[in-house]
């Protein structure tokens, strides 16, 4: 299955190539935590887009009981949304929980 990095193909086969897009696509996902049980996808992305374009959001869910478990993901199209994120949204109010939002380890 061929990932897609912007809209530049992810099939590249030096490992050097998928290192550099690795580390690029982890930068523009943000970890979140501490986020409402009973929010969406949708309604995540709709407030973590304030920062900047949202590209995708994930939520965890567990797998026993198909609920969210309070955690996820956001990624940005660009690195400068993924940072304003961080500093704008780390610790904000969303549906009466406050939010942690956090860079991606690297």
């Amino acid at each position: 299955m061929d990932r897609v990095f912007g809209n530049i193909p992810y099939n590249a086969t030096d490992a050097h190539q998928r290192s550099t897009l690795d580390t690029d696509l982890e930068s523009l996902t943000e970890p979140l935590g501490n986020i409402p049980y009973n929010a969406t996808e949708a309604e995540i992305g709709q407030f973590f887009s304030s920062a900047g374009p949202v590209t995708n959001v994930r939520l965890v869910y567990d797998r026993m009981t198909n609920r969210p478990k309070g955690f996820g993901f956001c990624e940005y199209a660009d690195q400068q949304s993924a940072e304003n994120a961080v500093n704008t949204l780390n610790s904000t109010d969303f549906q009466g929980r406050t939010l942690r939002v956090n860079y991606a380890n690297k």
